[in-house]
Order: C-alpha cells, then sequence, then structure tokens
C-alpha cells in the first residue's frame, strides 16, 4: 500500500511539473508575440501571433507578406475574384469576376501562406507608411514564431 501511494505521490508531482512547464511556455510564446502586435486598421494587424487581414483571421507562422500598389493590382486577374463572380452569376459571373479590378489608390499586402494559397488585404495610401511597417513586422513575426 506505500509503494502504490508513492507511486500516486511521485505521478502528481510530475503532472504538476509537466503543467508548470506548459504555463511557463504558453507565457514565453504569449510574451514574444507582443512584440510583433501591429495594427494598420480594424482591418489589418497582427495581434498574438494571428494576423487579421479583411474577413480572414490566419496564424502568422509560415506567411510571408508583400506590399503591392494599387497599380500594380490592376492588371491582375485573381482566382478569387472569377470564383465569387461565378458563384454569385455562374458563367456570366467569370466574366466579370475576371473583370472586376481593385481600388488604384489604395495599397494591398499579399499574404502568401505556407501551402501556397494567398489572401489579400487592403489599406489606404496614405497609410504607406504604416503598411510598409506592418509588412516588416509580419515577416519577423513568420521567421521568429
Amino acid at each position: 500500500m506505500k509503494r502504490s501511494t508513492e507511486r500516486h505521490i511521485m505521478g502528481f508531482w510530475a503532472d504538476v511539473e509537466q503543467i508548470t512547464k506548459e504555463k511557463e511556455a504558453a507565457k514565453a510564446l504569449k510574451n514574444a508575440t507582443k512584440q510583433y502586435n501591429y495594427t494598420v486598421s480594424k482591418t489589418l494587424k497582427i495581434e498574438g501571433g494571428q494576423v487579421t487581414a479583411g474577413k480572414h483571421t490566419f496564424p502568422v507562422t509560415g506567411v510571408t507578406a508583400a506590399l503591392e500598389a494599387g497599380l500594380t493590382q490592376q492588371g491582375r486577374v485573381t482566382a478569387t475574384r472569377l470564383v465569387a463572380g461565378t458563384l454569385a452569376f455562374g458563367e456570366a459571373g467569370t466574366i466579370a469576376g475576371g473583370m472586376a479590378k481593385k481600388n488604384t489608390t489604395n495599397l494591398y499586402v499579399v499574404f502568401t501562406h505556407p501551402d501556397g494559397t494567398q489572401t489579400t488585404g487592403e489599406a489606404r495610401a496614405k497609410d504607406e507608411g504604416k503598411v510598409r511597417q506592418f509588412v516588416d513586422t509580419v515577416n519577423a513575426a513568420s521567421a521568429a514564431l
């Protein structure tokens, strides 16, 4: 009986030690992600290791961000616009979605995910300095976390 009690107590302390290590790791991650918090607007920010771009929120790990001016986006037809047009209006929508252009006075942050998919965030051109800092912050966080 004495040995089983000793094993039980030892197991209890091992569990406590594991929980303590997990809490410390979670706290370290939280502190690490704090240094990478940056907000351009409500719809373009990084906080707590999560990137928000429009209605999309995703983990920063493995993501690369690149800044594109609206003028470079003008001639580019994206699969998102084609699919959205098709879903909304069928075959005619595919053509309309392909013809849709983004606002050329805005800046766009293109996020490339580890699986190769892309998400685009939009910001006002007058916030270019903040957007450039945001892109740098996302890329640094992705490499560090």
